[in-house]
């Protein structure tokens, strides 16, 4: 025999639903690591064009001046006649109210720590904003183990002379 369900047990069973609710939505906007404003807003997208990925995978955050104002979206390999070398094009997504903060000569670089992930820094630079859809060129600049390769083939040339 069936214990009947009483109206006070069928609203804390709503009330149960809807908080759990809540904590889940909670949850998914802390894991975006956006504000509740910016929940509903689409990201305004920017390009980056290098010719090297460095690790740079969708969720690799974006910075600027050490304040994470965004992330990758997409990494794909994709040839284009205005940036000849440079094959790998980055979609980043940007918190629309951090694109004011952006100069019109704003520029890309790529940061590899040894330890950890890669992350995408934008440089502001320039008197006017950056435009939604804007092409920034990742500025080349040479990772650690680029640095240890060449220390090591100066070091085994210098052996090389000294003996």
């Amino acid at each position: 025999m069936r214990t009947p369900v009483s109206r006070y047990e069928q609203g804390m069973l709503a009330l149960l639903l809807v908080a759990g609710a809540l904590v889940l939505f909670a949850l998914f906007v802390t894991a975006q690591r956006r504000d509740l404003a910016d929940f509903f807003r689409p990201d305004a997208p920017l390009y980056v064009v290098t010719g090297d990925g460095q690790g740079v995978t969708p969720g690799s955050p974006v910075r600027l001046r050490g304040i994470e104002i965004g992330s990758v979206q997409r990494v794909e390999l994709q040839p284009d006649a205005h940036y000849p070398g440079r094959d790998v094009r980055m979609t980043l997504g940007i918190r629309p109210k951090n694109l004011n903060f952006l100069g019109d000569r704003s520029q890309a670089v790529i940061n590899v720590p040894p330890l950890g992930a890669a992350s995408i820094d934008l440089i502001s630079d320039g008197t006017g904003h950056l435009a939604k859809g804007a092409v920034l060129v990742a500025r080349d600049e040479e990772s650690l183990s680029d640095s240890l390769t060449r220390a090591a083939r100066d070091l085994s040339s210098l052996s090389s002379q000294l003996a």
